[in-house]
């Protein structure tokens, strides 16, 4: 580029080159206040704006969609009834699929959705908060009004993957995040997990189930105090993942498989006193915005009520119970704790966990999808551990996704891999 005379140079890779150039800047679909619309088999891209947004919109979907080559965000959904299901959105400037809708005061169900979708090298241009899914952001993701509300969303069937940082950025209420396959997510940025929330007491009945998350750097980190999550089920896969509790209250993590060579699966800390949590703006500032000592509230969630009067910047009501760990040379729970904090029983209960040195063939039965076979009889010495349903976790086919991608398509290959070769175990925030 010659600045002095505005011109550009270009030499292209080859005769055969195709060459894009566009200056559209807003979405290529923009819908406000509308209803009953699908968007169906269409192929969108190149252009510096978003794909598709949907404002204040009622059942309306996009599906069987490709988007991709856009700098900004694929698709964006604020509604209810609406979602996004079997599109395929990659080469992304931004995330891919941004969804919000519900109402968090009344605990309202946007009953939304993204189903079935292939989302991957999402984040080219921005990697910071643009996640495959991110559930409850608005256009300015760590300004002061970041969140919009998320109550009653679906997030199942997808394949996440190739991603400098987030898998699925969430938080809100009474959302389900279940059966999706996520790998190769995280390898450019630190503080990071597949699934990843924030700075937020008020997140309570979300679910996190049923999910294969392998090869990715984080697993479930629910940082600065975000609170409310039952995590289960899940198979966390690969030397990086595992659970991490930033000093938030409410979190269980209950039957879940955790596959690694070696290091600890679960870790937590007490850093909310060391920064003041219990005086942080945005913490108490979302809390009162519910009411929480009335109802639905106080009928739903009555551990909110009174929460400021004991010490909320610590993770109270922690539960690591009945979790499979497969490692060959295991490590201890990581307790970045206080000593009298590590053994009081109201901060973390911590039973019925059991490690062993060779996996019964858990990974294989989780990558092939087929349904448990023997390698399930060691579940079964755990309380409770309900059988996990390999053969639905990931995308699978509908009336817009006639076949499924091949593993090269789905680039699950070994040198499809963007991990640098140096080790590296932490999996924490």
């Amino acid at each position: 580029m010659d600045f002095s005379t505005n011109t550009l140079f270009l030499w292209p890779r080859d005769a055969n080159s195709e060459i894009i150039i566009t200056q559209t800047e807003g979405p290529l679909i923009d819908v406000r206040d509308a209803s009953d619309l699908s968007f169906e088999g269409l192929v969108l891209e190149h252009s510096l704006g978003d794909g598709i947004v949907m404002e204040n919109v009622t059942r309306c979907r996009v599906a069987g969609c490709t988007i991709r080559d856009l700098a900004g965000r694929g698709v964006v959904i604020h509604g209810v009834k609406s979602g996004v299901q079997s599109c395929d959105i990659y080469n992304i400037g931004k995330g891919a699929v941004t969804i919000s809708g519900g109402d968090r005061k009344t605990l309202t169900k946007s009953e939304n959705y993204v189903l079935n979708n292939h989302l991957h090298h999402y984040g080219v241009l921005k990697s910071q908060y643009s996640a495959g899914v991110h559930v409850g952001a608005t256009d300015n993701p760590v300004g002061p009004n970041a969140v919009r509300d998320a109550v009653g969303i679906r997030v199942a069937n997808n394949a996440i993957h190739h991603a400098p940082r987030d898998a699925v950025l969430y938080s809100g209420n009474d959302n389900v995040y279940e059966l999706n396959e996520i790998y190769y997510c995280g390898y450019d940025t630190a503080d990071v997990g597949a699934f990843y929330s924030w700075l937020d007491w008020t997140m309570r009945g979300n679910i996190i189930r049923h999910n294969f998350m392998h090869e990715t750097v984080g697993g479930v980190n629910p940082d600065d105090g975000a609170s409310g999550n039952l995590v289960y089920g899940n198979i966390f896969a690969g030397s990086r993942t595992g659970v991490w509790i930033a000093s938030g209250p409410d979190n269980i993590i209950r039957h879940n498989v955790f596959i690694k060579d070696e290091g600890s699966v679960f870790g937590m800390d007490d850093r909310g006193t060391s920064r003041g949590y219990a005086t942080n703006p945005r913490l108490l500032n979302r809390l009162q915005e519910i009411n929480p000592t009335e109802d639905p509230w106080k009928s739903a969630h009555p551990e909110v009520a009174n929460m400021l009067d004991n010490r909320p910047d610590l993770p109270w009501r922690t539960q690591f119970v009945g979790n499979l760990s497969i490692s060959k040379n295991p490590k201890p729970s990581e307790l970045k704790m206080k000593a009298e904090l590590k053994t009081n029983p109201e901060i973390l209960t911590e039973k019925e966990n059991v490690t062993i040195a060779e996996d019964p063939g858990i990974l294989a039965a989780a990558h092939a999808r087929q349904p448990a076979g023997p390698e399930s009889e060691v579940l079964r010495q755990i309380p409770g551990f309900e059988p996990i349903p390999f053969e639905k976790i990931g995308l699978q086919i509908d009336n817009f996704r006639p076949r499924l991608p091949t593993d090269e398509e789905a680039s699950r290959r070994p040198q499809d891999s963007p991990f640098p070769k140096e080790k590296d175990l932490n999996f924490g925030t």
